[in-house]
């Protein structure tokens, strides 16, 4: 009976245990929702400013077709390979890009399509991401007001808009690039506080933050070889910093690890894509080598970073460089005091940052560039610039405020009126990166969609005559067949004059003289220009001209469109 009794009082107090996890885990679950919900209530302009970004930039998503650098990346190294692993090896044959970009954008596609909004939806995507670590990173070293003053600049400049409108890596760069530089802060955050003194003066780099800083680095690698600029001035950033801000004792140590890091980063990198570029720069380097000096720092900064973001007129740029310059040097006066690692002495060594990760990577690009007598430049290939232009702009127009308010406190002994330099920073923004904000909105691109479309129209409605279609291409492969495959069950580019054919040799185009026979079988011929333009081709068009009669054309202002042949002009209905 006792035992039985014993038996009976576990088996009743058995329940408890689970009782309780249970009642833990609800807790925990209840806990994480409040802090949501909290977090959603302070950070309500940030959450309006972000979906409000994202569905702005969605609804514009399809207003273009695809243009050509698109098409590589949806159809040529995209849905035209047997699977994902077949798509890379594509791009590692024939692209200069690396595969990280390509391998999510091939996933992205499997789960939401090819569509222009589906997979502009994934850079939009970046973008907003973007936009919301450069707030967390402003936040916890300035201020919520800094931070989203920066966040709404950057949500609205040209270049951030304009490529989360495209189906490239870049987007993806910026969000890489930004999250690297908020992980960086972390990390020297953690590695601080991990001191035992509190503030200390250790560079500890090992904890969760650092891990994730690392595979950021790499997948920033992984996404586009220019990216290397932007990790290489990070990192001597990141090295200045360990040798001012360590004690003399553990610099040798703490600049060890930070190489160490660094190269970790490089060998991961390099082990997954390292013979691949090789290969690239072996193939292509020749391609870009310039016998006079190469562009300079002030014209990659001014015509490919800034004034497509920020245009204002010159006497603003001095002013602003000056106060910029004001923000820079009591940033760097701040760290030569030295002394711990307190709030405002991070926001010191973010001003520096903020300058180095918009001017080093150029410098850099320069210096190697000249050495190597090569030059290949694009905007978008420093896009990563772009970033810490939003809080620079922030950062000048409060010191403008801050020096206009000691001029008003000298001259009139008061204080200036309050909201004066929110007011100035929300004219700068209406100003000078609204009207980028419009031009990349309304920004037209080649209409490859709408040719093909076109295209499929008219040979639907002329039943009597029987076409053949060929594109003016810079390769030997159709990428407008992706569209036509959209369109049409049977209308595709039979074959491509190829622009290597135009310059290259005699200027003739194989097709035209192998084909003459295949051709005549048909009634009409269509040339679609839908990228190069028809001034690429003068060899082509006169060849054209002199074997069939013109029976329309379809050209824009560029000469991009498409020409309708006859090919048997004395047998053809009209």
């Amino acid at each position: 009976m006792r035992t039985s009794r014993t038996g009976s009082a576990s088996a009743d107090a058995a329940p408890a245990p689970a009782a309780a996890a249970a009642a833990a885990r609800r807790t925990r679950i209840g806990g994480v929702g409040r802090r949501a919900r909290a977090w959603l209530h302070d950070e309500a302009l940030l959450v309006t400013l972000l979906v409000a970004s994202f569905v702005g930039r969605w609804l514009l998503a399809d207003r273009n077709s695809y243009w050509v650098d698109e098409l590589y990346s949806v159809a040529v190294y995209g849905r035209w390979n047997d699977g994902a692993v077949a798509a890379i090896q594509n791009l590692a044959e024939n692209s200069v890009h690396p595969p990280l970009y390509q391998f999510v954008l091939y996933h992205w596609m499997e789960l939401f399509s090819d569509s222009e909004v589906a997979t502009r939806s994934l850079s939009n995507l970046y973008v907003t991401l973007a936009t919301l670590v450069l707030y967390l990173m402003l936040r916890d070293i300035f201020s919520r007001r800094m931070a989203l003053a920066s966040a709404v600049t950057f949500a609205l400049m040209y270049l951030p808009l304009y490529y989360a409108l495209e189906t490239r890596s870049y987007a993806q760069t910026v969000l890489l690039a930004t999250l690297s530089s908020y992980l960086l802060f972390r990390t020297v955050r953690t590695g601080h506080r991990a001191d035992a003194s509190g503030w200390g003066r250790s560079w500890r780099v090992w904890s969760v933050n650092s891990a994730l800083f690392t595979l950021t680095n790499v997948a920033l690698l992984l996404t586009h070889y220019y990216n290397l600029f932007f990790w290489a001035a990070q990192a001597v950033v990141a090295m200045a910093f360990v040798l001012v801000d360590s004690d003399r004792g553990e610099r040798l140590r703490s600049g060890a690890v930070l190489v160490g890091g660094y190269v970790l980063q490089g060998v991961i990198a390099a082990a997954v894509w390292g013979r691949v570029l090789l290969d690239d720069f072996n193939r292509r380097s020749e391609d870009y080598a310039v016998d006079d000096r190469v562009q300079g720092v002030d014209d990659l900064l001014v015509d490919q970073v800034v004034t497509p973001n920020i245009d204002a007129p010159r006497p603003v740029w001095w002013l602003s460089l000056a106060c910029v310059a004001l923000v820079l040097v009591r940033a760097l006066a701040g760290i030569a005091r030295r002394g711990a690692l307190t709030d405002a002495r991070r926001r010191a060594w973010a001003v520096v940052y903020l300058v180095a990760w918009l001017v080093l990577p150029l410098v850099l690009v320069y210096t190697v560039f000249s050495l190597a007598g090569v030059e290949r430049y694009n905007m978008r290939y420093f896009l990563y610039c772009v970033v810490p232009l939003a809080p620079l702009l922030v950062l000048t127009v409060d010191e403008a405020g801050r020096l206009a308010a000691a001029a008003w406190r000298r001259v009139r002994g008061g204080e200036l009126p309050s909201g004066v330099t929110t007011a100035a920073l929300i004219l700068a923004i209406l100003a000078f990166v609204i009207p980028g904000t419009h031009a990349a909105a309304t920004e037209p691109k080649a209409d490859w969609r709408g040719n093909v479309k076109r295209i499929v129209d008219v040979i639907r409605d002329d039943e009597e005559n029987d076409y053949i279609v060929l594109e003016a291409s810079h390769r030997r492969g159709s990428m407008a067949n992706f569209y036509f495959e959209r369109y049409s069950d049977d209308v595709r580019v039979h074959d491509v004059l190829a622009i290597d054919d135009e310059r290259g040799g005699d200027g003739t185009h194989p097709v035209l003289r192998d084909d003459e026979d295949l051709i005549a079988g048909y009634d009409r011929l269509i040339v679609l220009f839908p990228h190069l333009v028809t001034g690429d081709f003068p060899n082509a068009l006169e060849q054209l001209e002199a074997d069939y009669d013109v029976h329309h054309p379809q050209l824009d202002r560029a000469g991009r469109g498409f020409i309708v042949y006859d090919i048997h002009p004395g047998a053809s209905s009209y």
